[in-house]
């Protein structure tokens, strides 16, 4: 019998220790059978495990709940990446972490090994719900309508307790945000609350029907408030909405956005009520109790001046206390860097939380003044100081089997020739249509594509600009030109120039006072394949 245990503040449940062991019979029949690694992909991505470019590599995602990770699961994680992933692991851009170029026979190994850090794998890919995303900074944010982390706990709780949950018609990804910058993502999830008062009580805007990729839609308001003890109620009836009317035979066009898309809003919100009023009929899932945020303000002693916000650096609420956001290269951080992170923070005590975020970071929050200090030297090479170093990238052709175009090179070259200036703005790389970087919605984003000229292929990017997430504001950016590869840079440059001939010292003055001139410079290496 599997021993119960906490997970953060879930209880890993007989239940979900049986779903997470049956990956275990299935690997032992894919390799008696000698199952190609594309075949077995159907069954192994529930699980988490897809293969990888490269003879017999694999990549592993674990399920970090909302981001949330304990010293203890970082030293064992630490561990197996030593024994298992080259001493890499890699942050992901959903608030989880990758074990890359593993062995197939090693992945038992390895669940079994993150099942005694109180972590399962159980429903990070596949046809699943996936893992639910919760603002880093949840708790600690001065602009904060309240802290959402209860929440997404409560709703993961939940979704671990739900029957046919790795069996949907495909994906099913839900949100939490705390602001109105949406930074859980809630507007472009297929389910999405956002923090809102109402009367002196806790509650949340509802949305639905969004999701990036190919065909990408923000997400549609389904109401304008539910109280907090009745968040779970829209996850049930969305997952029976997705279940019935979801397409079951074109994988391409299944996920719950194409639903939307096909019966309008109006007849969606009504098809979505319907749910929910079934659901909701006894009352069944109403949330009695909703676990506290620990306080720290109270043990420290506020600074006589303090430290001012930056790019990496965050004053909490909390007075006295900081977020120091560490962003390694490409989302990947060596075992030895987080080792010697974890030995130094150990030391100041239980308050210090570790938080991974949506950009391939990692946060340490509950920090003092001369603790963070401390940190900024250690790690100076993790620490973004502008928008163009906090970028991202996913893993690509370089690793992903599907990816079209290895865009962590790119951004390495970007950051190399546009070190330490400040003009150019955020950017979101992804290798190829699946959106894995959100590339349409940052300020500037690139989808890594082919581009045919004269019975030629042509590495290339796709250019977005104008991209944005914000509740009742999000946007998803316009394509303005598909430019061969080794012209992105000379495309950046002249934006860059562009930049000091207007005299503008940042990416938003710029694009508000000459956006038809960013966009003629876009344009005009559209479909240019020379040297430009």
């Amino acid at each position: 019998m599997f021993k119960l245990r906490r997970l953060h503040m879930i209880t890993i449940t007989q239940k979900m220790y049986e779903n997470q062991k049956r990956y275990r019979d299935e690997l032992v029949q894919a390799i008696e059978q000698k199952v190609k690694g594309h075949e077995f992909k159907k069954t192994s991505g529930a699980y988490g495990v897809y293969p990888q470019r490269g003879a017999g590599d694999y990549m592993m995602r674990p399920r970090i709940i909302s981001g949330i990770v304990t010293l203890n699961q970082l030293r064992g994680i630490s561990a197996i990446g030593k024994s298992y992933s080259k001493g890499w692991i890699h942050l992901t851009t959903r608030q989880a972490i990758q074990f890359h170029k593993i062995r197939l026979d090693d992945t038992w190994e390895i669940m079994k090994r993150l099942l005694d850090l109180d972590i399962v794998t159980y429903g990070t890919g596949g046809n699943s719900i996936r893992n639910i995303t919760c603002p880093a900074l949840s708790g600690v944010n001065p602009r904060e309508v309240f802290d959402v982390t209860p929440h997404a706990i409560e709703a993961t709780k939940f979704i671990f307790e739900l029957d046919e949950t790795i069996t949907l018609p495909r994906k099913f990804k839900i949100g939490f945000s705390n602001t109105e910058e949406d930074e859980g993502l809630a507007t472009i999830a297929d389910l999405g609350f956002i923090a809102k008062m109402k009367n002196g009580r806790r509650g949340f805007v509802i949305y639905g029907g969004g999701g990036f990729g190919s065909n990408p839609e923000v997400s549609v308001k389904l109401s304008d408030w539910i109280d907090e003890t009745q968040i779970l109620y829209p996850i049930l009836a969305m997952k029976q909405l997705f279940e019935t009317h979801g397409n079951r035979e074109n994988r391409n066009i299944a996920r719950i956005r194409y639903i939307l898309k096909n019966l309008g809003e109006e007849k969606f919100r009504v098809l979505y009520e319907r749910h929910l009023k079934t659901v909701s009929v006894n009352d069944l899932h109403k949330i009695e109790h909703l676990e506290d945020v620990k306080d720290f303000s109270k043990q420290v002693e506020e600074p006589m001046h303090g430290l001012p916000n930056t790019i990496s650096r965050i004053r909490q609420k909390q007075r006295g206390l900081y977020s120091l956001y560490l962003h390694p290269s490409h989302g990947d951080l060596s075992c030895e860097q987080l080792d010697q992170l974890l030995d130094m923070t150990e030391v100041f005590g239980d308050r210090v939380e570790y938080r991974l975020s949506i950009t391939q970071g990692l946060y340490v929050r509950n920090l003092r003044e001369e603790q963070i200090v401390v940190l900024e030297k250690t790690f100076k090479d993790l620490i973004p100081s502008t928008r163009l170093e906090a970028s991202i990238a996913c893993t690509g052709a370089n690793n992903c089997s599907i990816g079209l175009m290895d865009g962590q090179n790119l951004l390495t070259n970007l950051h190399t020739y546009f070190d330490k200036k400040e003009t150019l703005p955020f950017i979101r790389i992804s290798g190829c249509r699946n959106s894995c970087a959100l590339h349409q919605l940052a300020p500037i984003g690139l989808e890594g594509t082919k581009l045919k000229k004269e019975n030629k292929t042509y590495p290339a990017y796709k250019v977005y600009i104008g991209g944005r997430i914000k509740r009742e504001g999000t946007l998803i950016g316009t394509h303005l030109a598909t430019i061969a590869e080794k012209n992105i840079v000379n495309m950046f440059k002249e934006l860059y120039i562009l930049s000091n001939q207007k005299d503008c010292q940042d990416w938003d003055t710029l694009y508000s006072k000459y956006k038809e001139d960013i966009e003629k410079i876009i344009i005009g290496y559209g479909g240019n394949v020379n040297d430009a």
